[in-house]
This record gives C-alpha cells, sequence and structure tokens, in this order.
C-alpha cells in the first residue's frame, strides 16, 4: 500500500512538473523570441531597407519553432515538452496533405505566396491587436498585444510554409509530367 502511495505521489509531482515547465516556455518563449527579434530587426532593417517590426520577426522565429511539433512525436518529460521519435504519419500529414488543403484554400481566398502578402497580412494582425483595448494595467496589456500579435504572426509563418510546400509539390509535379505527356506525344 505504502509503495502504490509512492508512485501516485511520483506520477503527481511529474505531472505537476511537466504542466509548470510547460507554462513557462509558453510565457517567456514570447519574451525570448521578442529580445532576438528587437535585436535582429536592427540588423536586417539595415540590410534589406525595410522596417520590419519586432513581433513579425518574434513570429517568424515562433514559427520555425513550431515546425518540428509537426514532424516529430512529442514525448513528455520532467523537463517538459521534448520531441521524440520521428513520426512518418505526421510527416506525410504535415508535408502533403495539409499543404495541399492549405493551397486549396489559398487559391480559393486567392492568397499568394509573396513576402509583400506575408507582410500585408502581418501588419493587419499588428494592427488588430494594437487596437484591441484590454481592460488591465497598459503595460500589461501592451505586453499582450505584442506576444498575441507574435503567436498570430507565428501561425501565419507556419500557413505560409504548407503554401510554399504546397507550390513546390505542385511544380515537381509539373516538372515529372511534361516529360511524361512529351513521352506520349512521340510517335514510334
Amino acid at each position: 500500500m505504502n509503495q502504490l502511495n509512492t508512485i501516485y505521489f511520483e506520477k503527481l509531482f511529474l505531472f505537476f512538473i511537466i504542466t509548470l515547465t510547460t507554462v513557462f516556455a509558453i510565457i517567456f518563449f514570447p519574451i525570448i523570441a521578442l529580445i532576438l527579434s528587437s535585436i535582429m530587426t536592427v540588423s536586417i532593417s539595415s540590410m534589406i531597407g525595410i522596417n520590419i517590426p519586432p513581433s513579425i520577426i518574434a513570429g517568424i522565429i515562433i514559427g520555425i519553432g513550431l515546425l518540428g511539433y509537426f514532424i516529430y512525436e512529442i514525448k513528455f518529460t520532467e523537463r517538459g515538452i521534448r520531441f521524440g521519435n520521428f513520426s512518418s504519419k505526421k510527416f506525410i500529414r504535415s508535408f502533403f496533405i495539409i499543404p495541399l488543403i492549405i493551397g486549396l484554400i489559398s487559391n480559393q481566398y486567392s492568397i499568394d505566396l509573396s513576402l509583400d502578402s506575408f507582410l500585408n497580412y502581418s501588419d493587419t494582425i499588428i494592427s488588430f491587436f494594437s487596437s484591441t483595448s484590454i481592460p488591465i494595467n497598459p503595460e500589461v496589456a501592451e505586453y499582450f498585444s505584442i506576444v498575441g500579435a507574435a503567436l498570430c504572426i507565428a501561425l501565419l509563418t507556419l500557413w505560409f510554409t504548407k503554401l510554399a510546400i504546397f507550390h513546390l509539390i505542385v511544380w515537381f509535379l509539373k516538372f515529372f509530367y511534361t516529360p511524361f505527356l512529351l513521352m506520349l506525344s512521340i510517335p514510334n
């Protein structure tokens, strides 16, 4: 009986540690991404001549960080969420099925794959979060608007990544389909 209580307590403690580290990562990862992005903003703006807000760069960093969750199995350890083994089901779903769905939706709503389109949607997200008023402390509301915009831009980054994969799939299909048609049209 005492051994069962010990095992139960260990599992409960492990669940508490996993929950705590996951919440810690969810709260502080956007802050780390914003700090990195504010440093990168100066460098990128001077290189390409376009002033990009830190929320966009933070969203891109978070979006790229989330790409691994679409390929690997997720394991919960005492140190938080970790990547597990490579999952072929997740890979097929992430790199073939979801991009086809996103490509069809993007074609339906005329969303093109370009930097201007990405920046326009990002600016729309930032303006939405900056115009939304939350009845709390102004500094906390500003933090939530920046982090909310960065997280939505992370989802936008994932959308455009899947859209790029869709265009790559279409390009490969055209690349292999055209020689096949030419082979069929050549008389023996």
